[in-house]
């Protein structure tokens, strides 16, 4: 039986590979219509609020954060008797490019010395490339709804 007054809380702890700012966007369910709206929370801090979501659509939800000791988490919280959230996307943040110092010029352009075409070699049209996840950071999509019941810790807070 739903709880009153006791917020639907779910908790994921990310081990990351080096230290930096990285983006984590969530999407969240509501199959049964009673999920929403939610709130989502990195590393304890408020990121998005009131998401919303539907049977047939997620709510979506971004944010940034720079995990603390190794570790980033990433909370689900909601007041309705169920929180569902359906796939966790963690990407990391590329660092800015350097502008060259401003003493550097650019070497002249040389005039291109003349050569013959190549003939281009033939080739068979290529079948589309499957979509792959980012290459930079984790990516955790699409985690089926039962999966991240099983995997979630709920934690209850009075």
């Amino acid at each position: 039986m739903f709880e009153n007054g006791l917020d639907r809380v779910i908790t994921y702890k990310f081990q990351l590979p080096e230290d930096g700012e990285y983006t984590v966007e969530v999407g969240f369910a509501s199959p049964w219509g009673n999920s929403v709206p939610a709130a989502l929370y990195l590393n304890g801090n408020l990121a998005a609020d009131g998401i919303m979501a539907t049977a047939e659509e997620c709510g979506v939800a971004t944010g940034t954060a720079s995990p603390v000791d190794g570790v980033l988490t990433v909370e689900g919280k909601s007041d309705m008797p169920t929180l569902n959230m359906a796939y966790i996307i963690i990407s990391k943040v590329p660092a800015p490019a350097e502008e060259p110092a401003a003493e550097e010029t650019e070497p002249e352009a040389e005039e291109p010395a003349e050569t013959a075409p190549e003939a281009a070699p033939e080739t068979e049209a290529a079948a589309p490339a499957e979509p792959q996840a980012p290459k930079t950071g984790l990516a955790l999509a699409a985690l089926p709804a039962a999966l991240a019941a099983a995997a979630m810790a709920v934690t209850k807070r009075r």
